[in-house]
Parts: C-alpha cells; sequence; structure tokens
C-alpha cells in the first residue's frame, strides 16, 4: 500500500461508503459493482459466443462446399482445429506471447498475391516451430503440429477474413479464459447440430435460429466441486502427514523447521503424483478448475518451503508440465470436445519462453463407457488411456508416454465432472454392451450419466473420490434403484445437494444435484456409523448464498445405513420420521377410495375437437345428434381449490367405436382439418403433418378412453402440473383434457385431506418436482398417497364444512364471472390477461389500470361517472371476498385440525410441520 496508486485501488474498493449500502434493501456500492461486471462478463460472452458460433457455422459450409468428396465429420473436426488456432493466436497476441496483429495481418494484410490461406498457415508453422525474425517462440505442443489433412484445405478469402471480428476482442481484459471456458462449454452442444447438419444451407438457418444465450457449467459449481474431492484429499493427506511425522515435537528451532520441510517435500511429492479425471470433459470446465486448485496448491508448498529452507523452491520442477501430464486426465467421446479441452489448458498455460505441453496422451478422444471396438467406433480402454486397439502414443522429448499409460492403468485419486444427460431413448443402440458391463447398475430405462457412476467408482482407486453434478432424477427414479443400491452398499457418500429447480444452468431445466463419495479403502466395507450430510438447496438462495455457506448453515446429517435401493430423501430424520408414521397411519389412497387416479382426454388435434359455444349451436342445429357427442369442456387451468369452474368451450368427443356417418354435421366439422388428424402411418419417413401413428381412425380422439364413462360421474379432479394445493369437485360431468387427473369419488374426507396444509407439506417431499417447483402428482405416487380414518364422530362435521367451502367458492366464481361478463359488455374487454382472471386479488387502481389497457378501442374514453362505476363494482367485488375468506379461513383451519388430529400428530410434530412448510402453503395450518 506505499504505492499511491495501489493504495488508490484499495480505498476505492474497501472504503466503508463502499461496503455499506446507502439505504436499506440496497446493494452496497461493492456488491453493486460485483454485480455489474457480472452482467457485463455475460454480455461479453454472449456476443463472443454468437461471433464464434457465426464464424464456425460459415466455414464449415465453406469447407463442405470446397471439398464435397471429403467426409463431414473430418471437415468439421478441422474446422474446429482451425478456430483453435486462430483463438490461441488471438489470445496470445493480446497476453503478449505473440507480436501483436499477427493474426490480423494474415488475414487482411499481403501483396496481393499470397491468399489469406498462405498467409495464416505461415502463421501456424512460426508458431510450431518459432520464428526469430518476428520474435516468436516456439510453442508446439501438438495443436500447431503439421496437419496434411488441414493443410489441403482451401477456405475462400471471404470466409476467412472474417475471423477478424473474433481478433478484434481484447483478450488481455474482456475475455478471460473462463469466459473462453463458457463459450467453449455452449460449442459443444452446438457441434452436436452442426454434425447432424448436411448442408451450408441449413447450417446457415440453424446459425440464424439458434438465439437462445448461453449455455455452461458455472464456475462456482465446478470450483465447489474440485475443493470438495480434490481439496478435501489434499487437506486429508497433509493432516494425515503431520499426525505421522509430528513436526511440532522436535525441538530446537533449526531441526524444528527441517522437520516441517520435510513433511512439506514429502506432501509435495505425493502432489505431484494425484491424479485427477473427467470422464465426459467436455470442454476442459472441471479440469481447469482442477489447475487453477492444484496450481495454488504448488504455489503453497514452494513458498512454504521457501521460507523454512531460505531458499526459492519454483524452479524445482516445472509446474505446468506436471500439472497437465502427471496430474490431469480427460476423456470426451468427442474429439472435437477434446480439441477443445486442451486449447482450454493451452491458453491457461502458455508463456512466452516455453512450448506447449504435450496432451496428446493423457487428454484423449474415446468412449468412456464403452471398452469394447466393436460394439463402439471410439471405443476407449482405460488400462492404456487410449481408443480400444489403438497403437502407443510417442511423446519424444515432449512427454514420457509410458510413464502416461502407467497413470491410466494404476487408476485415479479424484473422478470429477458433469457426465452428459443423454435420455435412455437414445442410447439403445449401446444398451447391450452396458447392460453387459455395468450389470450392477443396468436398468432398461436408466438414463445415459448412471453408468459413468458405475465405471468412475471402476476407475478410483481404494480412498478416491468422486465428484459429479447430474440430475436429481436419480435419487428417486424407479431406474435408479439399482445404481442407489450400489452407492449405499459399495461408496462412503459424503454429500449430497439437492438443488431442485434453482437455475444452476443458464436457460436449462436440469434439475441438477451435486454428489461427492469416496471409494471405500477395503472393498464393500462402510462404516455402520457413517453419516453423509445433505442439503436442499432452495432456488431463491442461490443467487445471495455460497453453495458452502448455506451448506453448512443447513446441511443435515442421514447415516448411510438407512439408505437402500428404494427412493431416497434428504430431508432431516424428524421429516423422515413423520412421513414413514403418516403412511403407517393412512391407507394408499388407491384402497381408501376403491378407485384410482385417471388422466384426462388427450385429443392430438385440439383446433378440430375443442369447440366454442357458437360452433356447438351450429352443430346442434344442423343435426341435433350432435349433441350426443359434445361435452362440457375443463381444461387444467379451469382446476381451482375445492371447485372448478368450467372451461366456455366444450369437446367433440368421437371415442373409439363411434360411426362418424351417424354424425354429419360433425364429420363435415372435422373435414376441414383432416390432413391434421391422419395418424401417421407406421412406414412413413420424414415429418408428418398429422397425428401420431396408432390404431385410430382420423376422426376418433387420438387415445384410447375406455374409462370415459367414468368422466360423465361425479368427481375429484387436480392439475397434472401443480403449483398450488388445489383439488376439485366436480358434479357436472365435466370431459377434462390431458392437463387433469381424476378420481371417481365423491367422500368429503378424501377432498379435504386433499386438500389439507399437512398433504401438501407431504406431497411436496414425496411428489417429483418439475419446473418452478410445480409438483408432478403422477397417478403412480398418488395411488399411495396415505389417507387416514376420519376421527370418531366428526363424518357429519366434515360433510358440512366441505360443503360450505365449496359452497363459498362457487359463489366468488359466480361473481368474477358477472364481472368479468360487465366488463365485456360494458367496457368491450374480450381478452383478460392474467391479472384480471382474477380481479378480486388486485387493489382498485391496478384493477382500473387493468381495464383501461384492455378495454376495446372502440369504447372511447372512460369519463368520471364511467371511473367511479368501475371503482364501485371492484370494491363490492372484493367487500365480498374478504368476508367469505374470513369464512373459508374458519372452516379451513377447522378441517386442516381435524386432518392433524386423524394423523394423530403431536404438538412437537405440528411444530415441525409449520417450522418446514414449504412454498405455497394453502392457509388453515396452525
Amino acid at each position: 500500500l506505499a504505492d499511491l496508486q495501489v493504495f488508490r485501488e484499495f480505498w476505492a474498493l474497501l472504503a466503508c461508503a463502499q461496503l455499506l449500502p446507502d439505504e436499506p434493501n440496497h446493494l452496497a456500492p461493492l456488491d453493486q459493482l460485483l454485480e455489474d461486471s457480472g452482467q457485463v462478463e455475460k454480455d461479453i460472452t454472449s456476443a463472443l459466443y454468437e461471433e464464434y458460433r457465426h464464424v464456425r457455422v460459415r466455414l464449415f459450409a465453406d469447407l463442405r462446399a470446397q471439398h464435397p468428396e471429403r467426409p463431414a465429420a473430418q471437415m468439421l473436426q478441422l474446422t474446429q482445429k482451425l478456430l483453435d488456432r486462430v483463438l490461441f493466436v488471438a489470445f496470445a497476441e493480446d497476453r503478449g506471447l505473440l507480436p501483436a496483429r499477427t493474426l490480423h495481418e494474415a488475414l487482411l494484410g499481403g501483396d496481393g498475391f499470397a491468399s489469406a490461406w498462405w498467409r495464416l498457415k505461415m502463421v501456424f508453422d512460426w508458431v510450431d516451430r518459432g520464428e526469430p525474425k518476428r520474435h516468436i517462440n516456439a510453442f508446439n505442443g501438438g495443436l500447431f503440429a503439421p496437419d496434411p489433412e488441414l493443410d489441403r484445405l482451401r477456405p475462400s478469402n471471404e470466409v476467412l477474413q472474417g475471423l477478424v471480428q473474433i481478433a478484434a476482442y481484447d483478450f488481455s481484459q474482456d475475455v478471460s479464459v473462463e469466459v473462453l471456458g463458457h463459450i467453449f462449454e455452449q460449442s459443444i452442444t452446438d457441434l452436436e447440430e452442426l454434425r447432424s447438419s448436411s448442408s451450408g444451407e441449413e447450417l446457415e438457418e440453424l446459425s440464424k435460429r439458434k438465439k437462445h444465450g448461453v449455455f455452461y457449467t458455472p464456475s462456482y459449481v465446478t470450483r465447489y466441486l474440485v475443493d470438495q474431492t480434490l481439496g478435501r484429499t489434499m487437506r486429508e493427506r497433509f493432516k494425515a502427514l503431520l499426525e505421522e511425522h509430528q513436526p511440532d515435537r522436535v525441538r530446537g528451532s533449526n531441526k524444528k523447521a527441517a522437520a516441517f520441510a520435510a513433511v512439506w517435500r514429502v506432501y509435495r511429492d505425493w502432489l505431484r503424483e494425484v491424479r485427477i479425471v473427467d470422464p465426459a470433459c467436455g470442454s476442459g470446465a472441471f479440469l481447469v478448475a482442477a489447475f487453477d486448485h492444484l496450481l495454488a496448491e504448488y504455489e503453497r508448498v514452494n513458498l512454504a518451503l521457501e521460507e523454512l529452507e531460505g531458499e526459492g523452491q519454483t524452479t524445482l520442477f516445472d509446474l505446468t508440465k506436471t500439472l497437465l501430464n502427471r496430474n490431469l486426465f480427460g476423456v470426451d467421446i468427442n474429439a472435437e470436445s477434446i480439441e477443445i479441452t486442451r486449447l482450454s489448458l493451452w491458453l491457461k498455460t502458455a508463456t512466452p519462453l516455453h512450448k506447449l505441453t504435450w496432451l496428446d496422451a493423457n487428454i484423449v478422444a474415446g468412449d468412456s463407457l464403452i471398452d469394447d471396438p466393436e460394439a463402439s467406433p471410439v471405443a476407449f480402454d482405460w488400462s492404456v488411456g487410449r481408443p480400444a486397439g489403438a497403437p502407443a502414443l510417442d511423446g519424444g522429448a515432449e512427454a514420457d508416454a509410458q510413464q502416461i499409460e502407467a497413470a491410466w492403468r494404476e487408476g485415479f485419486d479424484v473422478v470429477v465432472g458433469n457426465p452428459p444427460y443423454v435420455r435412455q431413448e437414445l442410447i439403445g443402440a449401446s444398451k447391450p454392451h452396458l447392460e453387459a458391463r455395468f450389470g450392477e447398475v443396468w436398468h432398461g430405462m436408466a438414463d445415459l450419466f448412471v453408468y459413468f457412476f458405475a465405471r468412475g467408482l471402476e476407475v478410483l482407486k481404494p480412498g478416491g473420490r468422486l465428484g459429479f453434478i447430474v440430475a436429481n432424477k436419480w435419487l428417486k427414479a424407479g431406474y435408479a434403484e439399482p445404481l442407489r443400491r450400489l452407492l449405499a452398499e459399495h461408496a462412503e457418500i459424503e454429500q449430497i445437494i439437492d438443488f431442485g429447480h434453482a437455475p444452476i444452468f443458464p436457460d436449462a431445466d436440469a434439475f441438477p444435484c451435486i454428489i461427492t463419495l469416496r471409494k471405500p479403502t477395503t472393498p464393500h466395507t462402510i462404516d455402520a456409523d457413517h453419516h453423509l450430510h445433505a442439503t436442499i438447496f432452495p432456488r431463491e438462495h442461490l443467487k445471495d448464498t455460497p453453495i458452502d455457506a448455506f451448506v453448512l448453515d443447513h446441511e443435515v446429517r442421514i447415516p448411510q445405513t438407512s439408505l437402500h435401493s428404494a427412493a431416497w430423501s434428504l430431508e432431516p430424520p424428524a421429516v423422515r420420521d413423520l412421513m414413514a408414521r403418516m403412511r403407517d397411519v393412512g391407507t394408499p389412497l388407491e384402497d381408501y377410495a376403491e378407485t384410482k387416479p385417471y388422466y384426462g382426454i388427450k385429443t392430438g388435434r385440439n383446433e378440430a375437437f375443442i369447440i366454442d359455444e357458437y360452433t356447438r349451436r351450429k352443430l346442434i342445429t344442423e343435426d341435433p345428434r350432435s349433441a350426443e357427442l359434445i361435452k362440457r369442456y375443463l381444461r387444467g387451468r379451469d382446476v381451482e381449490r375445492w371447485s372448478c369452474s368450467p372451461s366456455p368451450d366444450y369437446m367433440i368427443f368421437t371415442r373409439r367405436g363411434v360411426n362418424i356417418d351417424d354424425y354429419p354435421a360433425i364429420r363435415t366439422h372435422l373435414e376441414q382439418f383432416r390432413e391434421l388428424l391422419e395418424p401417421k402411418p407406421d412406414d412413413h419417413k420424414g415429418k408428418w403433418s398429422g397425428r401420431k401413428g396408432g390404431t385410430y381412425a382420423w376422426y376418433e380422439i387420438q387415445d384410447s378412453v375406455d374409462y370415459w364413462e367414468l368422466l360423465e360421474q361425479p368427481k375429484f379432479v387436480y392439475q397434472v402440473i401443480q403449483f398450488h394445493c388445489q383439488y376439485a369437485l366436480d358434479t357436472n360431468g365435466l370431459f377434462a383434457n390431458d392437463k387433469v387427473f381424476f378420481i371417481p369419488n365423491t367422500d368429503p374426507w378424501l377432498l379435504a385431506v386433499l386438500n389439507s396444509p399437512l398433504m401438501w407439506w407431504y406431497n411436496w417431499r414425496y411428489l417429483s418436482h418439475m419446473k418452478d417447483e410445480a409438483l408432478n402428482p403422477a397417478a403412480v405416487k398418488m395411488r399411495n398417497l396415505p389417507i387416514p380414518t376420519p376421527p370418531t364422530g366428526t363424518l357429519d362435521e366434515i360433510a358440512a364444512l366441505v360443503a360450505e367451502v365449496i359452497a363459498a367458492t362457487l359463489e366468488g366464481q359466480e361473481e368474477v364471472r358477472a364481472l368479468v361478463d360487465w366488463l365485456g359488455t360494458e367496457h368491450g374487454v374480450e381478452k383478460l390477461g392474467r391479472k384480471l382472471e382474477a380481479p378480486q386479488t388486485l387493489d382498485t387502481e391496478t384493477f382500473v389500470s387493468e381495464v383501461k389497457k384492455r378495454r376495446s378501442s372502440v369504447a372511447g374514453g372512460l369519463g368520471v361517472r364511467a371511473l367511479a362505476k368501475l371503482r364501485q363494482e371492484h370494491s363490492t367485488l372484493v367487500e365480498g371476498a374478504l368476508l367469505r375468506n374470513a369464512k373459508l379461513a374458519r372452516a379451513e383451519r377447522r378441517l386442516s385440525d381435524l386432518v392433524l388430529d386423524a394423523f394423530g400428530l403431536t404438538a412437537a410434530e405440528r411444530d415441525l410441520v409449520r417450522r418446514t412448510q414449504p412454498l405455497r402453503t394453502p392457509y388453515g395450518l396452525r
């Protein structure tokens, strides 16, 4: 801080005024600066990626056009390699590793005789071998090594000159290696699309269509996972060395210093042999994070030795070479991804006077899961670290290829990564091999990431650690039963963090969770007292709370002995115990109701089968028999709490076996949609404008609904996607669409239990979560919902209370409908919008504002009297709603208490439910 400029920077960032907010609920200036800088980084990332993606699409299309005789897959790989070289040169220029404007002069300079491609190849050759006259060091490392296939390309000058746009970015300030990592990770997804495209025209259209943002594994996730696996392993090893050698007990300052130095040297030697592998390394995000973590640790070791021994230690060995060839390993099925990973590491480690580290033997293309070359052309042999059947590599003076091969064979201390989430439908060709190779976790419906757990445990050394971020479906899905059994019995699970719907991955609903585990030093031996640490991380805390801080405050200890192949719960033991007791007390819904939940009707083409009131009257006027097939309609959005508000539309229900010729008006109506209604023939290839294949006739409802007569009976209905605890009674024979489940039952007690706060509390933990923390009340789960016997002597009271709340909600719905009709008549409001669909929830001025926005243009302006009338109508509605809600609250609380009594909850359990109640809990819980 003696330097004035450094002090000014220190003061500008850390002065008191920068650390404290000016007003309550405002960010401090420093926090605002951090938030703004993060947004700027995102903006730069998105802008550069758009440029990068567009250039790659154009370059690939150009090379395909110039070389139609060469395989598209080869052209894509060469496209990526060319772009990698250009990015490295642009990065090296701005970081002072190459002369400024090297790339610009190659692409746009020249004397008119040499092409841009010739000049660019010259630059590549200089970077590979060095060019002293131009002050260019020899970097080599493989990226710029001679490649005859690349040299034979003939890209056009026009496309090459477009690369200047990438070089225009400031890689010294604005574009960090981390930003490039984000870009590279998103580019992996685009590579898949490019690989599947067949022509330049399609690629250009792809470039125009793809407008979504950058998708990447956030750095805070990679850093956290690396710290919890590699970092924890390092901390434990150093602690063990201290305990083993006990240098603090040595007497005499010189001898004590020597003893500590000896420990540090032993630790450094161990550190050089630590091996980390990412079996699906993609863009290298995890390996870059591991590099940073290891480099910091190496520097800590060297600093300690320097202080203890009084001399510099940084030259004892080449840190970069050790890190890249002895510590870090990666595999990916896509060769282009491997090129990107290597580039990420080269950009991280390039220095002016050193060649790039040779990475061919430890960052390798291959299929991590398949080792049989007959099963896959990219089968990977983990025992030698190269594609199955491939000859051994010779790194010459650049690396000891045999030593690296031995490292693959000996196994790894850490396995870390984000295994690909590929649904089981897309891996059909690999399933026979996966079943034979990973029988312990095999399930016909398992997604691909399941097998990465088995492979990861297999390649770990005893005592090694695995850390993955994967979709959380495996915690409860039936297909993951074998995986859960394997982990429970053969791994010491250390940590699970379930992020639910927290947006870890931008623009992707991945439902991620983190798991870290340790492979036992002795097979099949898990300490009976071992506990894992589990955390449920709500999405609302993700933005402002670091993972480690939230985990520290909210993790719960779960005995591993409580985990088996059945679905796992990460709830505190008291919550899990209460849920288990509720299951013991209650009867499965299917047995209690003597029926099961049914699914609503999927027409396959709503625009044909769903009609309005005008069309219904027209069809019945033309043919009275049409009324036999026209049913009152219920959408998911019409289901409210206790009662439902029927849709104004109707469904034409032409079930299987209907003779359409008996209903000429309906046939004529459906004929106008015939092309869209035809089922897809089994032998048809390509796009189909009609409906999916099946045995139904063109005029019939798409799916067989053999239970359709149950829809005409009184029933309970509820939404397929549950944002709220809303179960309703329908006594009007409404035909529900495919966004509704229904239970043919009218028992008031069953409806009271389903709508109770306690059951919402239970379901929040029992049902699967969907986007935005909605619940998925799948029939297979709902049929086992525990329903208790009502308290003795309360049936009449329950029936009266349920009838009261249903009547009150119906009254409220009718008042809202009357107001909406009045708005349409008096003010020409045709489309309500989300807010006006529930006008009773708005304050008066918001209500008036919404009406003004949605009034018909022919309705004219609102005069003083009209405004007064509008406010009066809304006030009347709100006053009625307030009185009704007070009445509802009393009834709901009593019903809630009866449900709590029926399950026999103690005072402590009731307090537990209150303290752990989830989002959107219905009122009534006291």
